[in-house]
């Protein structure tokens, strides 16, 4: 989550990536990249205050001597000020979580897909990259331009959001279990009709991908998330990609899976 200019002397970083369904606490040295210790546990129903008292306990019981920061990430809309604007997950408007995690070291607040995006133009597969479409696929679906490795985030720091609600529920992982009716997708992976179902929702996400893609010209699209980096998945997100998008910007566009998996958030 932290640049070259941001990180400045420090050595190791602690992140916190905040789901839709779990939490995601690591060490991680700044260097490398590098995920030294790191923990997780499930939100299940929890409410906001249990989330964030567990996920300030994890963090201090990582301080070092060689941690200097904290990046904390969320599934929600942030402005450029660090102040979350939306409640997708966690009711925490007007909660200054800067301040909470700042008593532990000193702290930055962004958006998950923009703190993922930024760890893989640093560390990962968009290192180097001066154009990249990042897309995050899990319990929801989220996206961001990066243009030299800084993510796009518009004029009030919610640029890129697909905002398409109806579109999220039909093709993210929380979407697709409330349609088939089914607890965990991986659990009923094997199932016929929850494949049938799985690759259909990726090609219509590679559908809207491709408008994208059309629209702002990526060298390279970077799918991440834990469903979007599925075998199942990702193979008709970039079928539907391929078949949409513009036959001249299609043929130099780099579709990849994220390097750093799931740890993308974290670091």
């Amino acid at each position: 989550m932290y640049g070259n200019e941001e990180a400045g002397s420090v050595l190791e970083a602690i992140g916190v990536d905040v789901g839709g369904t779990k939490v995601a606490v690591g060490r991680v040295r700044i260097g490398d990249g590098t995920v030294i210790d790191r923990r997780q546990f499930a939100t299940g129903t929890a409410d906001g205050d249990r989330v964030l008292a567990e996920a300030l306990a994890a963090a201090a019981e990582m301080m070092s001597s060689e941690v200097g920061a904290i990046g904390v990430g969320l599934c929600e809309l942030v402005d450029h000020d660090g102040v979350i604007r939306s409640t997708h997950t966690f009711d925490w408007l007007g909660l200054d979580l800067a301040a909470s995690f700042g008593t532990i070291a000193r702290t930055l607040i962004q958006s998950d897909v923009r703190a993922a995006a930024r760890a893989e133009a640093r560390y990962g597969t968009a290192k180097d990259c001066g154009h990249v479409l990042y897309v995050s696929v899990g319990t929801g679906v989220s996206c961001t331009l990066l243009i030299g490795g800084m993510p796009y985030s518009g004029a009030d720091g919610f640029g890129l959001v697909l905002g398409e609600r109806m579109l999220e529920g039909l093709v993210s992982g929380a979407g697709l279990q409330e349609l088939l009716g089914v607890r965990s997708l991986v659990a009923e992976a094997a199932r016929s009709d929850v494949r049938v179902a799985v690759a259909a929702a990726a090609e219509s996400l590679g559908k809207a991908v491709a408008v994208l893609a059309n629209a702002l010209g990526p060298r390279l699209v970077v799918i991440g998330g834990g469903l979007g980096l599925s075998d199942l998945y990702f193979t008709h997100l970039e079928l539907g990609v391929r078949r949409h998008v513009d036959s001249t910007i299609g043929g130099r566009l780099g579709i990849v899976r994220a390097a750093l998996g799931v740890d993308a958030g974290v670091i």
